[in-house]
């Protein structure tokens, strides 16, 4: 709250002038009575309004804890993913039966250097403890300088205090199917699809290297 410096009147009432000094200090009086009813409930909103604003920065902290959790978890993912970490995959999947082959992931471990400059945008669904991720990131590939940009959507859960990926989208509800389709239509998301796929096409034109490497894998 700001501090406020009041100023107050102080009545000088002449003891010459009796009648004159009985009204000025009953005028006072009103006056000073007034004030101070305007005082506690000034007080009482300022109040109020700090209360509010403690809840909202409660709410908010919530929040980043949470999205904190969430963007810590996909980066995990993907740290396994780069090192084909099959054993901590499968626990992070919902149905590993439609997770990357043994083959697939050896092919990401001997071709990704590393996964890098992450940046989210994390979307609340109808469903409790879920969230549409997009995750928007830069991958290094080996013997190759220029950086790949990409993006994934991802539906996750939170189930027993761990996040889960559900990489099968049939065994997600009918609400939640819809959310994943329609979160595409999002201006600020179709944005920065057209945006990741300016760069992309970008950088596969300025590096024959990486040119050459996306060809070789049709």
């Amino acid at each position: 709250m700001k501090n406020r410096g009041y100023t107050f009147l102080i009545l000088v009432i002449s003891w010459t002038c009796f009648v004159i000094g009985c009204s000025l200090t009953a005028a006072y009086l009103n006056v000073s009575s007034q004030y101070q009813s305007q005082t506690q409930s000034t007080e009482t909103v300022q109040a109020m309004q700090v209360q509010e604003q403690a809840e909202k920065t409660a709410e908010t902290g919530a929040d980043d804890l949470r999205f904190a959790s969430v963007m810590h978890f996909m980066e995990s993912y993907y740290q396994n993913l780069k090192e084909g970490n099959r054993t901590q995959l499968m626990k992070m999947v919902e149905d590993p039966d439609s997770f990357y082959s043994d083959s697939d992931l050896r092919k990401i471990k001997a071709y990704v250097e590393s996964y890098q400059n992450f940046e989210y945008y994390i979307e609340d669904t109808l469903e409790k403890q879920s969230y549409i991720v997009f995750t928007f990131y830069q991958t290094k590939l080996y013997d190759v300088d220029t950086l790949v940009p990409g993006m994934s959507q991802y539906y996750i859960v939170k189930d027993d205090d761990q996040w889960m990926i559900y990489n099968n989208t049939e065994h997600l509800s009918e609400t939640a199917q819809k959310e994943l389709k329609s979160s595409l239509r999002l201006r600020k998301i179709k944005q920065l699809i057209e945006e990741t796929n300016a760069k992309y096409k970008k950088a596969i034109e300025s590096d024959e290297s990486l040119k050459e490497y996306f060809e070789g894998q049709k």
